[in-house]
């Protein structure tokens, strides 16, 4: 999330920004499908403490490393990976 340079309002967008880092703006992201797995008590991280996974990061070379991670994924999934 950023400020627009020359924005007309920027106090309010960094006020905003503040709101949704905050515990009511979490909240409210997670009502609309949107809330963090790392907020503690927010659906997806109960989810993933109830499942025991394990939360990954894609970084920016994400091309890069994806078609593999996606032939691990689909014969995980027991699908012919094409090798």
């Amino acid at each position: 999330m950023a400020t627009i340079k020359g924005s007309p309002n920027p106090n309010a967008a960094l006020l905003l920004a503040g709101w949704l880092a905050g515990p009511d703006g979490q909240k409210a992201y997670d009502q609309v499908g949107r809330g963090s797995p790392f907020v503690k008590d927010s659906v997806k991280w109960k989810l993933i403490q109830k499942w025991g996974s394990k939360t990954i990061f894609e970084g920016w070379d994400r091309p890069q490393y994806e078609p593999g991670m996606i032939k691990k994924i689909v014969a995980t999934w027991g699908f012919p990976t094409g090798k």
